[in-house]
């Protein structure tokens, strides 16, 4: 049940740096991708906060933690003069 687990957090770590980039890309401001996640983070826990176990809590983490490195990159890659980042 722990791999399940692991493989679920790589895979939501991987799918949401990918479109947290894709969306900083689009928009071109480097902390785009942070608020649908935050809107969408706001309903998740109003909705079933008090019902989620430690490894959702763990898994919401990880795909948090994807989100926010995704923001850095762009900001890091748009201070560097990158020009879909700038």
């Amino acid at each position: 049940m722990v791999g399940y687990w692991l493989m679920l957090s790589i895979l939501a770590f991987v799918t949401l740096f990918g479109a947290g980039m894709a969306v900083n890309m689009i928009f071109r401001r480097w902390w785009a991708a942070s608020l649908p996640f935050a809107a969408c983070s706001v309903y998740l826990i109003a909705a079933a906060g008090a019902r989620m176990v430690w490894p959702e809590w763990i898994l919401y983490g990880v795909a948090a933690a994807g989100v926010i490195l995704s923001c850095w990159t762009a900001r890091v890659l748009g201070k560097r003069g990158y020009p879909l980042f700038s």
